[in-house]
């Protein structure tokens, strides 16, 4: 583990180096592993503690304002990618394949994020997206 910069225990009191994770944060690590929320799982089947381990270059994170998304019976393809304004090409630095049930667990996932983001926050504006109070064309 030399280049491990750091390992999660996600268990109420434990230590997180990087980041303060509660349990109800803590869908999108999950779907990874279990089918459902570790908190909506009976005591019996809930085991040890997930242990996640970041490595130094992915604890870095990987900017991304381009995203590209495929799919077919069985397996969603999500490229993260950067574009430049003025270029007409752009790079894909991640590519995410996942089980059409995954994807579904990681939209339900952002959806519960950013509203909590959103009643903390207020509302996030997308830009081009007006929205409409205007009746009729008016």
């Amino acid at each position: 583990m030399s280049d491990t910069k750091s390992v999660f225990e996600f268990r109420k009191g434990a230590r997180k180096p990087l980041y303060d994770l509660k349990e109800s944060n803590l869908d999108i690590l999950l779907i990874c592993f279990k089918m459902v929320k570790r908190s909506d799982m009976p005591e019996e089947q809930k085991g040890p503690p997930i242990q996640v381990e970041i490595g130094e270059k992915e604890s870095e994170g990987i900017y991304s304002n381009f995203v590209l998304i495929a799919h077919s019976a069985s397996e969603f393809i999500i490229d993260f990618a950067r574009i430049l304004p003025g270029l007409p090409k752009a790079k894909v630095f991640s590519r995410i394949v996942m089980t059409p049930q995954h994807a579904r667990l990681l939209l339900n996932a952002l959806e519960e994020n950013i509203k909590k983001f959103e009643d903390r926050f207020g509302k996030i504006k997308v830009m081009g997206k007006e929205e409409s109070t205007k009746g009729l064309g008016f």
